[in-house]
C-alpha cells in the first residue's frame, strides 16, 4: 500500500471501525460509505469518506490521527457532516 490512501484501501473496510486521536482526545468512528467527489478525473484517488462517531459525543472539525490495523496511521482532516458531529467525512481529491 502507498502512503497516500486510496478509494482502493477503503473499499474492503466499510463497516468496519477505526480510531481517530486528536488533541488527546480518542473515538471510534465506523465507515458509512465512499462517495464519488464531481468532476474529478481518477475516482480512486479523489473521493469521500464518511463516518459515523460511536457513543455519545461527536468529534470537532481537525485534523485526526486514523487508524485502522489494515491501514495503520494516517494524519486526516475530518469535518462534521451533521449539526452534532456524529457523522464526519474526510474528503480525499487528488485526481
Amino acid at each position: 500500500m502507498s502512503t497516500q490512501l486510496t478509494r482502493r484501501d477503503f473499499q474492503s473496510l466499510l463497516d468496519q471501525q477505526f480510531s481517530v486521536v486528536a488533541e488527546g482526545a480518542a473515538r471510534r468512528l465506523r465507515l458509512l460509505a465512499l462517495s464519488d467527489v464531481p468532476h474529478c478525473r481518477d475516482p480512486n484517488l479523489s473521493f469521500t469518506a464518511t463516518f459515523e462517531v460511536e457513543g455519545d459525543r461527536g468529534v470537532a472539525q481537525a485534523v485526526w490521527q486514523l487508524t485502522h490495523p489494515e491501514l495503520g496511521a494516517h494524519a486526516v482532516f475530518l469535518s462534521p457532516n451533521d449539526g452534532e458531529g456524529r457523522l464526519v467525512e474526510a474528503v480525499f481529491n487528488r485526481g
